[in-house]
């Protein structure tokens, strides 16, 4: 996959019409709110579709066989290091339970301490 530089080119053009167009001068903060607002609704059609493809990932992994023991939004906790760390089910978690789909998740944090505890026994 390669990578986008879009935030670059987006600081180098915005700083070239300040610059070039208004001089630096304030009048150039309606053009700089324009620029924001459009940046906001880019930053909201991004999310949707990153929201989006990973339902569509989450679909074809469920017709591949593919089942994770949470669903996004889950609280879980593991054991790391001798702690007990609570996380929130993600695509990341996702992707941490592919490379490691042995490690130990606990629905609870209690129930996480508890194995923690009898593992210190």
């Amino acid at each position: 996959m390669s990578k986008i530089k879009m935030e670059e080119f987006i600081k180098k053009n915005i700083m070239d019409v300040v610059s070039d167009k208004y001089s630096f001068d304030p009048e150039s903060l309606d053009y700089l709110m324009n620029i924001k607002g459009q940046l906001i609704n880019v930053q909201r059609t991004v999310d949707e579709t990153i929201e989006y493809m990973i339902n569509i990932k989450r679909i074809k992994d469920e017709r591949n066989g593919v089942v994770y023991p949470f669903d996004e939004g889950n609280d879980y906790w593991t054991i790391e290091d001798g702690k007990v760390v609570w996380s929130c089910w993600d695509y990341v978690s996702e992707q941490l339970y592919n490379e490691n789909p042995d490690k130990e998740y606990f629905m609870s944090e209690e129930s996480a301490i508890n194995h923690l505890n009898k593992k210190k026994l």
